[in-house]
């Protein structure tokens, strides 16, 4: 609850990758070929499959970035750490994407994460906005689910809400940064 006493009510902010639209089915920015114009390409619905979604992530992460192969623009992290929120942040901030590995015990999936949510007053990310391969694509956002508690539980494990309404606690197996074109 925040009072008249509290100095530095929260002042949260949903943050997100460039290139973005959400103002009904979600599409990105194309980028221009020789012949036409920059466009808008709807984001198809997510694919598990047996990789978990990887490909499916992949695909849509190239599309947005305009990079292609991932491969020379990627940088793999095992686990999750406390800082790590901070680095989306600051990667998500200068055009980059991440792809996540979630686990909840039971199986393994992949997610994107197109945004992070921050509390201006503190100057941290407070939680990650992600695209989940487990849930059908958002009508008017670009996250279908929110995964906050950057700051991991006890148990090292962060809570995964979907706009649904499922609320799940999940762990981090691996989280991949990919940065942008260099001349973006």
């Amino acid at each position: 609850m925040i009072t008249d006493t509290d100095p530095k009510p929260p002042q949260i902010e949903h943050l997100f990758v460039r290139g973005l639209r959400f103002e009904g089915e979600l599409q990105y920015m194309a980028k221009a070929s020789e012949k036409g114009k920059a466009r808008f390409r709807e984001i198809r619905a997510p694919k598990v499959g047996l990789d978990g979604g990887l490909g499916w992530c992949s695909v849509v992460a190239g599309g947005i970035l305009g990079v292609w192969p991932l491969t020379e623009h990627a940088q793999s992290h095992d686990g999750w750490k406390s800082t790590d929120a901070g680095t989306i942040d600051q990667l998500i901030r200068q055009g980059g994407l991440v792809m996540v590995q979630l686990g909840d015990g039971y199986s393994k999936w992949w997610a994107l994460a197109t945004g992070v949510e921050r509390d201006r007053s503190l100057d941290i990310a407070t939680a990650l906005l992600l695209l989940d391969v487990t849930q059908p694509l958002p009508w008017g956002t670009a996250y279908n689910v929110r995964m906050g508690d950057t700051e991991t539980l006890m148990d090292g494990s962060l809570k995964w809400h979907g706009l649904d309404g499922g609320d799940v606690t999940v762990r981090v197996s691996r989280w991949i940064g990919l940065n942008g074109p260099r001349d973006a």
